[in-house]
């Protein structure tokens, strides 16, 4: 930059700081107009619905809906945080993440549910509307993962429908493709507790009435969990089987770790992925020895743009998977 072009840029700044000044004094009073008299300030915290719907129904799941707080306060607490709740609906009917958000399917179904646990009738316009916009959007077992665990909970969904967290994960070595280590606290605060959460499966059995059948457009997808299509067939065998909890990852698989037989699972891979490629080193590999296998691939193939493995370690039986 030019020193002329430094001394515009001066003489603009000059030229604004009246203005700033004034601008300044207005925030001070403004500041000082909200000070309460002994000296502190008080502003409200505020969030998307969420915070509000998902309080509400982990309080149902507890069996607190109408039992005094922590602090004493009475069960006219949550009548008002559903009242906020109504408060933050769209137009159409749906909840979004944030004032003036595009709906969230998710956030929805949770306003939905909690106005319906508290009374709302059905077919009244607000409810009728919020119901509209979710089967318009997919039905509720289209919802994300973490809505389904609070759906689960109140028996809206069946576990299956629900990934499994194995509690087990904590003991995994740190040298380990995945280990808590390697992902954010926060993260971490939320797989312990879910791990938990799906080892116990607690349910709480709600009348007819409350519940949300007639937000559901498949029942065979409401009690099942769906996985996304564009990942690699190894990542979606993995989870599946870790899903399943003690059955075996698939038939598939099983064939393969207790009778050697990789036919099925060669079979089943050329299905799940037509262009893909693959191949199978057998018997067991020797410390210290190394074997070599070549694929020709084609970076156009969307297939061809990941590597799945498997790999066994004997005696123990325990099936490593990996991806790069």
């Amino acid at each position: 930059m030019s020193s002329s072009q430094l001394m515009e840029n001066a003489d603009a700044v000059r030229a604004l700081a009246p203005d700033a000044e004034v601008a300044r004094s207005r925030a001070i009073d403004g500041l000082a107009a909200l000070q309460h008299d002994d000296g502190h300030w008080c502003g409200e915290l505020e969030g998307d619905s969420i915070l509000q719907s998902e309080y509400v129904l982990m309080k149902w799941i507890l069996e607190q809906e109408v039992a005094p707080l922590a602090d004493g306060r009475g069960p006219e607490v949550l009548v008002r945080i559903v009242e906020t709740l109504r408060t933050q609906q769209r137009p159409d009917g749906g909840w979004g993440q944030f004032p003036g958000s595009d709906i969230d399917l998710s956030a929805t179904v949770k306003g939905y549910f909690v106005l319906k646990l508290h009374g709302d009738d059905p077919d009244a316009p607000h409810m009728r509307r919020a119901r509209e916009r979710v089967r318009e959007l997919g039905g509720a077992e289209r919802v994300n993962t973490w809505t389904n665990f609070f759906l689960a909970c109140l028996g809206q969904v069946s576990w299956n429908a629900v990934p499994a967290i194995p509690p087990e994960v904590v003991m995994l070595p740190r040298w380990f493709y995945f280990h808590l280590d390697k992902v954010a606290a926060w993260t971490r605060t939320m797989i312990l507790p879910l791990s938990l959460v799906t080892t116990f499966r607690p349910a709480r059995r709600l009348d007819a009435s409350q519940g949300i059948d007639e937000l559901f457009i498949s029942s065979r997808d409401r009690h099942r969990l769906l996985m996304r299509t564009d990942v690699p067939a190894g990542w979606r065998t993995f989870f599946a089987g870790v899903d399943r909890g003690s059955a075996a990852f698939s038939a598939e698989l099983e064939n393969a770790a207790e009778d050697g037989n990789v036919g099925p699972l060669q079979t089943a891979f050329s299905v799940s992925q037509p262009n893909g490629l693959s191949a199978f080193i057998g018997g067991p590999v020797a410390p210290g020895t190394s074997y070599t296998q070549i694929f020709s691939i084609d970076p156009s193939i969307p297939s061809h743009q990941y590597l799945s493995y498997l790999s066994m370690i004997i005696p123990s039986n325990d099936g490593f998977w990996g991806n790069d």
